[in-house]
């Protein structure tokens, strides 16, 4: 069984870089650019993964709703990420340290 990973980011550039990243690496990815639509997958698709850019995550209607189960990665633009009580990256960030971090999970 494939690990799936639920990748929300508004910026179109970097889904696509970390989908083929993560892709090479044996992953199923799901892409949402808002949200909404990442709810919606969230319930669809049920990821093993997520990981979310700090805009989508800081969004006044955000309604993500996600399992217990789940792992998240903030995507954050900050130099030295935070302790939010779930893993913080900072981007930009390479392919190899994003598979290597999800390994870690």
């Amino acid at each position: 069984m494939r690990m799936t990973v639920l990748l929300v980011d508004p910026d179109q550039i970097t889904r696509t870089i970390m989908r083929y990243h993560l892709c090479r690496a044996g992953y199923t990815v799901y892409e949402a650019d808002s949200s909404l639509l990442a709810e919606q997958l969230n319930q669809q698709y049920q990821p093993h993964f997520v990981i979310l850019d700090e805009a989508i995550s800081s969004e006044p209607r955000n309604a993500l709703n996600y399992a217990a189960h789940q792992n998240y990665i903030l995507l954050t633009d900050l130099p030295q990420p935070q302790t939010t009580g779930c893993l913080s990256l900072a981007k930009p960030i390479t392919g190899q340290h994003l598979i290597s971090q999800l390994q870690t999970l």
